[in-house]
């Protein structure tokens, strides 16, 4: 024989982890999520099935989950960030969790969709979206870059595209809309001035939460083409070289 629950989830986000936490299941520990640390509500439905045996394993569980949380709040959901959401769509299954929905990342507005892979050999989590680096978020992602602050001035809203595998690794490619900015390079004595048209694209190597490496970073404006590279120390995740191979103005 074998049960099956189909069942409203209306309340706290909370219910529902600690729902899928239930022994021996436990996806939310094993993506990292802590229901106690959770915040939000949910309005959805749970459908489970399971056979009536001991020793179960979560193989013999048929589960799927799907609903709208609201003022939410999910601590280490991406890249160890916490994220706060005004709206987001949740589809959960044996195999994965899908998001998609808007909120605060780092204190910057943020639009996404993205998943999580349970059971996954490489790649864990892929996120994609818009993302409005203002200052804060900036120079949390960028700490060895000191004057960072004095070089970009203003919101850059940047469409991102972030994968994170088991090793601990993180890849971000970002692409930044640099229009509304006041952007300056002081080593080379430039300044772009805001509603001057400008793009900013790089990739970010991140290894257990330390910015490794900005790679492929393409900087253009009407006075300027660049492509350099940046690379860190990871003992003390200060910037180490500099490579610019090619450049023009």
């Amino acid at each position: 024989g074998a049960i099956s629950i189909d069942a409203a989830i209306v309340g706290p986000v909370s219910n529902l982890l600690n729902a899928l936490e239930a022994e021996p299941l436990r996806y939310p520990s094993r993506i990292g999520i802590n229901s106690t640390n959770t915040r939000g509500t949910i309005d959805g439905r749970l459908n489970l099935s399971f056979p009536l045996a001991r020793n179960l394993t979560p193989n013999d569980f048929n589960f799927s989950a799907a609903g709208r949380v609201t003022n939410g709040l999910f601590p280490g959901a991406i890249n160890s960030w916490d994220i706060a959401t005004n709206i987001m769509n949740v589809a959960v299954d044996k195999n994965q969790l899908q998001l998609d929905g808007e909120g605060q990342l780092l204190d910057a507005p943020i639009n996404f969709k993205g998943q999580l892979t349970f059971g996954a050999a490489k790649e864990v989590s892929r996120f994609k979206g818009i993302w409005a680096l203002n200052e804060k978020a900036r120079n949390y992602l960028f700490p060895s870059l000191n004057d960072l602050e004095e070089q970009v001035k203003g919101i850059v809203p940047a469409r991102f595209d972030i994968t994170a595998w088991k090793n601990n690794t993180t890849e971000i490619l970002v692409d930044t809309d640099l229009k509304n900015a006041e952007v300056s390079i002081h080593e080379l004595g430039w300044f772009k001035p805001r509603d001057i048209s400008g793009n900013l694209s790089a990739i970010l190597n991140i290894q257990s939460n330390k910015l490794q490496k900005i790679d492929q970073i393409k900087l253009a404006s009407p006075d300027i083409k660049l492509e350099a590279v940046l690379e860190f120390d990871e003992s003390s995740n200060s910037l180490r070289d500099a490579k610019i191979p090619s450049g023009s103005m």
